[in-house]
């Protein structure tokens, strides 16, 4: 294990008071990555949990909350859906060099809980934005040539 992995994997557990070897690395975060729980009151509770942190050398951790999208469903069956957005939409995005990923599943009426910490390596952004770039002026001149005509 290399030296500058045990120092972020350190980071994450003094700040967030988890154990560090419960500090899973992983590779690049896609830039269109998005996350979504739910939590469902019915027969079985289940709940699941996403909260994604953005590291910023000046800033430390930063909360991304708009990036995460919940479906929460009550015992009458009715739902509710909180819209969350992809990762390249988060304002300032670029501003962060990894991101922190807090899994967590309960299952209360089978006492079964999951809790995962995933570090991932920041996407290019430039690259997703030159693509969306070159799709928005695809569109804008496949418009102009139809209203041309």
């Amino acid at each position: 294990m290399s030296m500058s992995a045990n120092i972020l994997r350190e980071l994450v557990s003094k700040v967030f008071q988890v154990k560090s070897k419960n500090v899973i690395l992983s590779g690049e975060m896609k830039s269109d990555s998005e996350f979504g729980g739910n939590t469902c009151w019915s027969s079985q509770t289940t709940q699941q949990y996403y909260k994604v942190w953005g590291f910023c050398p000046t800033k430390g951790f930063v909360r991304l909350e708009g990036l995460v999208s919940n479906y929460n469903n009550n015992e009458s069956g009715e739902g509710y859906i909180t819209e969350g957005c992809k990762l390249y939409e988060v304002k300032n995005v670029e501003d962060y060099i990894f991101f922190l990923v807090e899994d967590k599943v309960v299952a209360k009426d089978h006492n079964y809980c999951s809790h995962t910490w995933t570090l991932y390596k920041a996407p290019s952004f430039k690259e997703k934005m030159a693509q969306i770039e070159a799709g928005d002026l695809a569109r804008w001149e496949q418009w102009l040539t139809n209203e041309a005509v």
